[in-house]
C-alpha cells in the first residue's frame, strides 16, 4: 500500500478524513464520501476508507488501501470507481475494526488495570497507512486543563473488542498534545514574578 500526499504532512487524524469527498483519478468523477476507516486490530494498518453517496439508493461500499492514491486535506484520491468491495464482506474478517465503532470512545486502560480514559480520536500516517497515536481524553475538565493524552501506537498498544490496553512501563512515554489552558496560566504566573 502506498500512500501520496499533495503536501509534506503524512500525519493527520482520521476525524479530519471522514466527510472528504472521494474522487476516481479514471473518471474524474466524485464516487461519494468517507464516512469510517477501516484498519486492522494486529497491524494497525489501514485496510479500507468506508464510502457512501448521497444517493438514497445506494449502499456503502469501502475503498480497500491498494485503491487510495492520495489522502489529502481536502479530498481523498482512488485509482478506479470499480474497484470497490462490500463493507458487510470486509467486516467479516478477523480483526478488522472500524474507527468510528471500534476505536472512538473506547476505554483505554494499562494492563494493570489503571482507567487512562476513552479514545476522542486516532492519528494516522497516512504515507505509510499505519496508526501512529491515540488521543485520549480523561473528561472535559482534565482536557481543558491540561490537553489530551498522545499515546503512540506501538507493539505495546493493543486493540481489544471494545477496549485498547496499553502496556503500564510505556505509561511514562505518554505526552499531552498541549493544548490545554494550564500552560498559559503557568506560563502568564511566571512572567508576573519577573
Amino acid at each position: 500500500m502506498v500512500f501520496w500526499w499533495a503536501t509534506e504532512v503524512f500525519m493527520q487524524k482520521c476525524s479530519d478524513v471522514i466527510g472528504l469527498p472521494v474522487i476516481s483519478l479514471s473518471t474524474g468523477e466524485k464516487i461519494g464520501f468517507v464516512k469510517d476507516i477501516l484498519l486492522d486490530s494486529d497491524t494497525k494498518k489501514i485496510k479500507a476508507f468506508v464510502i457512501y453517496s448521497r444517493n438514497i439508493f445506494s449502499k456503502p461500499r469501502a475503498v480497500l488501501s491498494e485503491n487510495i492514491v492520495r489522502v489529502g486535506k481536502g479530498a481523498v484520491l482512488v485509482r478506479d470507481r470499480e474497484k470497490t468491495v462490500s463493507v458487510r464482506e470486509l467486516m467479516s474478517l478477523p480483526n478488522i475494526r472500524s474507527y468510528k465503532e471500534g476505536l472512538v470512545n473506547q476505554p483505554v486502560y494499562t494492563d494493570s488495570g489503571v482507567d487512562l480514559g476513552v479514545v476522542q480520536d486516532a492519528i494516522f500516517n497516512f504515507e505509510i497507512g499505519q496508526l501512529d497515536e491515540i488521543e485520549v481524553s480523561d473528561g472535559i475538565v482534565q482536557d481543558l486543563m491540561e490537553g489530551r493524552k498522545i499515546i503512540s501506537a506501538s507493539e505495546s498498544l493493543q486493540l481489544e473488542q471494545g477496549i485498547v490496553i496499553v502496556e503500564t512501563e510505556k505509561v511514562r512515554a505518554i505526552r499531552k498534545n498541549g493544548k490545554g489552558i494550564k500552560k498559559y496560566i503557568m506560563k502568564g504566573s511566571k512572567e508576573d514574578e519577573k
